[in-house]
């Protein structure tokens, strides 16, 4: 059933992973949410929006409620320690101001960090919109689950709004290995390893280099870094 928890303070990390309730289709929560974990909506594939108590999920403009917390667009967004805004959560199944399944995400702007599995599972996205004030994107931020040789039913499109890149966050996993047909061994294995270890970077889709299934958008500028 959708949630109401309006007088919550904190959700921790994986509080509610993998419910894969139907009608777990909505998560409303108060103006005292202080905290979100990460991966805390990691599975729940049917969540369409996060609203407050009033079912305002923030499409005419992003709707801040107390200190702490902002919806924009039917996606959570909770204050770091350091002043600075999070994308906490994307659902799963995220739909737009028509009840549609949104094709395209726009990072609000403001946002500094995407924090780890906020938009995985997502498989209906064909843009996503970086915001200029991006610092850094979580580890599996917009992964797509994939199982075996499963592959998305879309490419996507990732813009970027900042002359400087994001960093991308990263947590070794000694269980991921690029086989020698992937799209990009060459490129990541052009140097010898000396420490004989994979790069893991699940950011998007998949794991970096296994599949040719992104297109990067960059703004013109002659300074890029």
């Amino acid at each position: 059933e959708d949630f109401y928890a309006y007088n919550l303070k904190v959700i921790g990390d994986s509080a509610f992973e993998n419910i894969g309730n139907k009608k777990f289709l909505e998560f409303s929560v108060g103006d005292k949410l202080e905290k979100v974990g990460e991966s805390v909506f990691f599975g729940c594939k049917y969540l369409q929006k996060f609203t407050d108590r009033n079912g305002n999920a923030g499409y005419d403009a992003p709707f801040n409620f107390g200190e702490n917390t902002i919806i924009d667009k039917g996606s959570l967004y909770i204050k770091l320690g350091n002043g600075k805004w999070q994308l906490a959560a994307v659902p799963a199944n995220l739909v737009n101001e028509n009840d549609k399944k949104a094709a395209e995400l726009n990072v609000m702007e403001g946002t500094y960090r995407i924090a780890a599995f906020a938009g995985s599972g997502n498989k209906n996205f064909e843009t996503i919109v970086l915001p200029e004030s991006l610092g850094y994107i979580g580890n599996y931020a917009f992964y797509y689950n994939l199982q075996g040789n499963e592959k998305p039913k879309n490419e996507l499109t990732v813009i970027f709004s900042s002359y400087k890149a994001p960093v991308l966050e990263n947590n070794y996993n000694s269980n991921i290995t690029l086989d020698e047909k992937a799209k990009g061994y060459g490129i990541l294995h052009a140097f010898p390893d000396i420490f004989n270890t994979e790069l893991c970077y699940c950011n998007f889709i998949d794991v970096l280099g296994k599949q040719d299934l992104i297109t990067i958008v960059l703004p013109e500028n002659e300074t890029l870094e």
